[in-house]
């Protein structure tokens, strides 16, 4: 219970409920003004009518030794109508004590505050002993030290302990505390004040009061008014001049553990020290847990660190620099990067980022950025050769940086091998993997491919000259170099350099690998059409998230692989509510990324089936605004490419998707099935079935793609009347969705003749297809219209659409006027067209504009 600047009571529950568990020992160990005498005292108030009897004792300094502690105990109990056993005179003031509490007859509590002034030798032990033996008994002692009640003594017994950190006021309680003041916003408030002063009970109520009696401008200034004079309260009670200097330097680190305080102060008695100033009330124990590291209220933090600069200008700054070093050597690179930048030590701070960019990239990229933007470029390059610091100012800064290049690592085999047997690999591959990033952050993919294939090439050869030197490493080796080649749309090569990735991630020192390599396995073998293998990877990718959650920032952005695999799967098995699921759930990626073509990719394919291909169309004009098309690598263009004219062709788009599928990417593998389903549908069996027949195409091909292009060929086979190479397509087909589950590709050819076709196969093959087709209906037009100009045709339409008149035209294409009326009126034709207005209109409709 806390009193309010007016008087109301703050109840605290959440500690008094731990006061409340009936256990015989119940300790409290805070500095001075936490509250502790308070909050107990407000807790036997309210328990005083459970029929215990409670004697209370406060060991003023001076009155703890041998003779003073227990005679004041005993004090109290006679004061609590505890009676003094017969023949009292005859014994020691302790063994008096203790027959007293073990003959006082009904529940006793017995309430110690002050308890570090008890200087007897066994107090703590005497009492502990009673508290295990002696039913009824309940002792609650307060303190400020961790000298007694040790948690190997009370290792046995139930114990509740109260600590600072639990004292401390939360952002809630001090909103509540803003309440019963009558301040206004007391939410907005409690915030900044949580923010600013950390909990401090003392330093809350002082600040509380300042408000409710003072104009409130500036609270941040106000909060440091009120530090300053809590600060010039206590600094006084610390008579020794070397006390205060040791507290003005322990104030430089954010927390401070007693190896840490002597580092800074150059004091041998940093413990004893620390100790004072954490019994003074100017530490408490750090939010972490460690009772062994103390932290300070942030603002007052600020003007201790204030006041140092101000007693012995730079020795803030050289004291920072000597944490940021220490720091960095204690793997806390963000604490380090924090210190180096206060020091303004330029060096330091690019050797930080040189060591740990991978720490810092994951967990802390706001450290990371502040670091990179205020270090002056040309630290980042004091040396010739490209660094780790160096590419990661590039990918922060989004800077293409020209000295960044694949020629990081030599270019021969022989030479690569031998650099991973030295004992240079480590810091070689390091900085190559930064160099990797950067080089896909600035879309230089061919670079990209050829330097994470010298990575690998290196990696593998310190595994086996040198593993120790690499273990860390390996596994980041392989993901890094995997999620090139699957950007490069090597899948099989990716799915290799993932599985490597996978199986030694416990390796290394980051949790992410192992879950993150087995959703991109899930991811790459779904979109190869391998569902099997896809459904064991995204299984493992589950169970590995599950046992060890990401906890980097990037932990939503590592499930969009997993999810976008999910997708896939139930798209190419027609579970359209698992795949719409698996769409809801990929909301939460709000990062724009290369692999984003992939995600699309899986809802183009998920939006056609469902007949949505016009929101296919919207998606694309997104992704190209956000990433920009010039930024793809060319598998990821041609993916687009395919992702645009399939959408054009369920929706009916003939002349667009012929636009796309011939002119802007003819010789792409992925637009084969395109191209063969439009000769289909536009009434061109021949066609079609030519297409189908080459295979050239194949090995390059997903399984999905295949199994499509074979539905296609049984179709256009039925048509050219050639039924037993359409039944044999279809029979193959029909096997292999068997063996997959992939049953997609059925409802993408007109499903009168696929119907009349399944006729003549096996009783389960048949069901297997009807099946299919009655979940999902064919997702394209039986047919559709290619409209087929001429190349002069195709000039005079041009030369309309811009506005020309026919003199115009003649004049431009250098022929007569009455070859151009000619040309006008066989447009006019083929476009359905009465006029220029409504040619212009059908020709950009049906995509035979030069613009597409």
């Amino acid at each position: 219970m806390i009193h309010s600047p007016n008087g109301v009571i703050l109840s605290r529950p959440r500690i008094l409920a731990s006061l409340d568990r009936e256990v015989p020992l119940c300790l409290l160990r805070a500095p001075t003004g936490f509250g502790k005498s308070v909050l107990v005292r407000q807790w036997l108030t309210d328990a005083a009518g459970e029929g215990r009897d409670v004697a209370t004792l406060r060991v003023r300094s001076g009155e703890g030794d041998q003779n003073g502690f227990w005679i004041s105990l005993v004090d109290a109990l006679t004061d609590a109508g505890i009676p003094l056993p017969a023949m009292a005179n005859s014994r020691s003031t302790q063994s008096l004590a203790a027959r007293m509490i073990s003959t006082a007859g009904h529940p006793l509590t017995v309430w110690i505050d002050n308890f570090e002034n008890v200087t007897v030798e066994g107090a703590a032990e005497g009492l502990i002993d009673l508290a295990t033996h002696v039913p009824g008994f309940r002792l609650i002692v307060g303190m400020r030290s961790f000298q007694s009640f040790a948690p190997h003594t009370v290792r046995g017994i139930p114990t509740v302990t109260v600590t600072a950190r639990d004292l401390l006021f939360t952002q809630e309680e001090i909103t509540e505390l803003f309440h019963l003041a009558g301040l206004e916003a007391a939410g907005d408030l409690a915030a900044t004040v949580h923010e600013g002063i950390g909990g401090w009970p003392a330093m809350v109520h002082a600040l509380v009061e300042a408000m409710t009696y003072g104009t409130v401008d500036d609270v941040p200034a106000l909060m440091e008014r009120v530090a300053s004079g809590w600060l010039r309260e206590l600094l006084p009670r610390i008579p020794s001049t070397a006390l205060i200097d040791f507290a003005l330097t322990s104030s430089v680190p954010e927390s401070v553990t007693p190896d840490l305080a002597g580092l800074v102060s150059a004091n041998e008695s940093s413990g004893a020290y620390l100790e004072r100033l954490i019994a003074t009330g100017l530490l408490t124990p750090d939010a972490s847990g460690s009772e062994s590291e103390y932290r300070w209220a942030p603002t007052a933090r600020k003007v201790l660190r204030d006041e140092l600069e101000r007693r012995d200008p730079g020795r803030l700054r050289t004291l920072s620099a000597q944490l940021g070093r220490w720091y960095a050597e204690q793997g806390r690179p963000a604490a380090a990067l924090q210190h180096a930048i206060a020091a303004e030590d330029w060096h330091l701070v690019v050797s930080i980022i040189d060591r740990h960019w991978r720490t810092l990239i994951l967990n802390h990229r706001d450290n990371l950025n502040t670091a990179i933007l205020a270090t002056p470029k040309e630290e980042f390059f004091a040396t010739p050769e490209a660094t780790p610091s160096r590419a990661i100012r590039s990918i922060f800064l989004q800077q293409d940086e020209s000295t960044i290049s694949a020629d990081i690592l030599p270019a021969l085999a022989t030479d690569l091998a031998e650099l991973g047997a030295s004992q240079r690999a480590p810091s070689a591959i390091g900085a190559a993997l930064a160099c990797l990033l950067a080089l896909r952050t600035s879309a230089r993919w061919v670079e990209a491919i050829e330097l994470s294939n010298r990575i690998v090439t290196v990696a593998e050869a310190a595994r086996a000259a040198r593993p120790r030197t690499v273990v860390d490493l390996y596994a980041s080796v392989q993901f890094f170099a995997g999620e090139t080649s699957l950007i490069a749309g090597d899948l099989l090569t990716a799915a290799a350099r993932f599985e490597r990735a996978f199986r030694r991630s416990t390796d290394g020192a980051f949790d992410y690998v192992e879950a993150d390599a087995a959703a991109k396995l899930a991811l790459t073998h779904a979109l190869h059409g391998n569902l099997p293998e896809a459904t064991v990877w995204l299984r493992r990718h589950r169970r590995s998230a599950a046992a060890k959650p990401p906890t980097t920032w990037l932990a939503p952005f590592m499930q969009t692989s997993g999810h976008t695999a999910r997708m896939l799967l139930a798209t190419d098995t027609l579970d359209f509510a698992e795949a719409a699921a698996a769409e809801i759930a990929l909301l939460d990626n709000v990062l724009p990324n290369t692999l984003s073509t992939y995600e699309l990719y899986a809802r183009s394919l998920l939006a056609v089936s469902t007949r949505n291909a016009a929101g296919v169309l919207e998606s694309i004009d997104r992704a190209n605004a956000t990433l920009g098309t010039a930024t793809l690598p060319q598998p990821f263009a041609s993916l687009t490419a395919h992702i645009a004219a399939d959408a054009h062709l369920a929706l009916g788009h003939g002349n667009q998707a012929h636009r796309i599928a011939n002119d802007l990417y003819r010789g792409h593998t992925l637009l084969q099935t395109t191209r063969a389903r439009l000769a289909l549908l536009a009434a061109e069996p021949s066609e079609a079935l030519r297409l189908a027949k080459n295979t050239s195409w194949e090995h390059q091909a997903s399984r999905r793609h295949r199994l499509e292009m074979l539905v296609i060929k049984a179709v256009a086979a039925y048509r050219m009347g050639d039924d037993s190479l359409a039944t044999t397509s279809l029979g193959r087909a029909a096997s292999t969705a068997q063996h997959t589950g992939m049953v997609r590709p059925f409802t993408t050819v007109p499903q009168h003749d696929l119907l009349t076709l399944a006729s003549h196969l096996t009783p389960s093959q048949r069901r297997l297809i009807e099946s299919s087709l009655e979940t999902s209906r064919e997702i394209y037009p039986d047919s559709i219209t290619l409209i087929n100009l001429t190349p002069r045709e195709q000039q005079v339409l041009d030369r309309i659409i811009a506005g020309q008149s026919i003199r115009q035209i003649a004049m431009s294409l250098q022929i007569t006027y009455s070859t151009v009326r000619t040309q006008q009126r066989s447009l006019y034709r083929k476009l359905n067209a009465s006029n220029r207005l409504e040619a212009v209109a059908n020709a950009r409709e049906t995509g035979l504009t030069s613009a597409g």
